[in-house]
């Protein structure tokens, strides 16, 4: 078989090998990359089996070679001579062979010496995505994505991402603003990965940012509306407020989404009559198609700068369970 290969292009280096290779046809030069994404949505596809990479790609980092590797990838460094530290750099990144030379017959052994079936190692497990938004007015939207990552961090590694254009994770856990555009901290069981207000959160999956591939589950606290939804791929959780005016507002949102499939319901701020409780879940269930996961009451007990309460995690078990993230 011939490997199929992904470069990081612009070194000189990077031209004479896809030149050397496309000749003596030891190498599939699948892609040349100038930026991640590509390199991510390929070796997710399954299209290459290596990344070939140098010390003098200005974008390149440790984090993005971890990441390549947990998909599945081949990483070779190409120690260029004119680099002081590239080779020791590389080594430090993680790849997992550094060659003197960006000779494409020699790469091509390289590879079939250490993966004599390279593409047996693709096709990592995916993160879980699960999106927490709801129409405007839902209340209740960055407490129930808290509490979804906090049940979701006891079965593996979970990333709490930030996309709402008015932030309220970082307040709600006490932490002070994000000092970069995208910074990631941890909070208790789960990373937290905050956003500049004056930043954009969109695209962080579509443009393959590495570390995602770290966790086993990714929570996204979304801002309000459709839009917000359409950015994020993967299972959806919509917010409702018990109230009329909030059973209309979701159905509406339910609808423009696509009737409410792939969508999982959380009924917020319930007040203590089990009967209105019923009620409300009736009235949705005949309004959108959809039964509520959890209905949760008006709660006395949550504490800013605090983890979720017991409360919240033990309402929202049975959305857990409908969401796969349970064991």
């Amino acid at each position: 078989m011939i490997p199929r290969v992904v470069t990081t292009a612009g070194p000189v280096w990077e031209s004479e090998l896809v030149d050397r290779a496309r000749e003596s046809g030891t190498l599939r030069i699948v892609k040349r990359a100038f930026h991640p994404a590509p390199v991510h949505r390929i070796l997710a596809e399954g299209r290459a089996e290596a990344v070939v990479v140098g010390a003098d790609v200005s974008w390149l980092s440790s984090g993005l070679v971890s990441a390549w590797r947990r998909m599945g990838a081949v990483v070779i460094g190409i120690d260029e001579p004119h680099h002081p530290f590239g080779r020791r750099l590389l080594e430090d990144w993680g790849c997992h062979l550094v060659l003197e030379e960006a000779d494409p017959e020699w790469t091509a052994a390289s590879l079939s010496a250490m993966f004599p079936s390279p593409a047996a190692s693709l096709n990592p497990p995916a993160p879980t995505v699960v999106a927490v938004g709801g129409p405007r007015g839902a209340p209740g939207r960055t407490e129930v994505a808290l509490g979804i990552a906090w049940l979701a961090s006891r079965s593996g590694p979970c990333l709490l991402i930030e996309a709402d254009a008015s932030p309220a994770l970082g307040l709600r856990l006490g932490l002070p603003p994000p000092t970069e555009s995208h910074q990631v901290v941890t909070a208790g069981q789960v990373d937290l990965l905050l956003w500049d207000p004056r930043g954009s959160s969109g695209g962080v999956l579509r443009n393959g940012w590495a570390s995602l591939w770290d966790y086993r589950t990714a929570v996204v606290d979304l801002g309000p509306g459709v839009s917000a939804f359409r950015d994020w791929p993967g299972q959806r959780v919509v917010v409702c407020r018990a109230s009329p005016p909030g059973i209309v507002r979701t159905a509406s949102l339910l609808a423009r989404l696509g009737n409410g499939l792939g969508s999982h319901m959380v009924i917020n701020r319930l007040p203590p009559d089990d009967r209105f409780g019923r009620e409300i879940s009736r009235h949705l269930a005949e309004s959108t198609g959809t039964r509520p996961a959890a209905l949760i009451p008006e709660l006395d007990d949550l504490e800013w700068g605090a983890p979720p309460p017991p409360s919240i995690l033990a309402l929202l078990e049975p959305l857990m369970a409908r969401l796969g993230l349970v064991g």
